[in-house]
């Protein structure tokens, strides 16, 4: 059995790497959304507070909602 502190550093591990690599699709799809033309993009679901700080931190305005019982995130950079 694992210790708290050792679960405490798996969950903390973890959330790095899950933090990270949703950083990493919304950087893509930012890129993509700029290619063509765009000042924001629409994710059809909600994001971690953790990353709606790192966005707002980088400059990024974030609008959050629940549309028909499905939760959105619209990222601008304009």
């Amino acid at each position: 059995m694992m210790t708290a502190s050792e679960a405490r550093q798996f969950m903390n591990t973890y959330r790095k790497n899950y933090i990270g690599g949703q950083l990493k699709a919304i950087n893509s799809k930012i890129s993509m959304a700029i290619q063509d033309g765009y000042d924001h993009v629409c994710l059809d679901m909600a994001i971690d507070k953790d990353i709606e700080n790192t966005m707002k931190n980088l400059g990024y305005d974030i609008e959050k909602g629940i549309q028909y019982n499905n939760p959105y995130t619209i990222i601008k950079w304009w």
